[in-house]
């Protein structure tokens, strides 16, 4: 494996995937959206509050790869 892009996934695919942000079920969440992927496993829920156009807050619970764990937490971060 080429040593930039082991060094891009050990400090930030892993990292995030190990403490990711948003990561909790939020019931009272005004939309919830659930997501699977039957090929690998992948199987999350987004949680959205949203007002007019805008995204107010986010939040996902679930399991999956440390790719697709971490890509979730970085769309719902603040």
């Amino acid at each position: 494996m080429d040593p930039k892009i082991k060094q891009l996934y050990q400090s930030v695919i892993l990292k995030k995937s190990k403490a990711p942000f948003n990561f909790e079920k939020r019931p009272k969440a005004k939309y919830k959206i659930e997501a699977n992927n039957p090929v690998c496993g992948d199987r999350f829920t987004l949680y959205l509050d949203i007002e007019g156009e805008q995204i107010k807050d986010a939040a996902f619970y679930g399991h999956g790869c440390a790719i697709s764990k971490s890509a979730t937490s970085i769309l719902t971060q603040n």
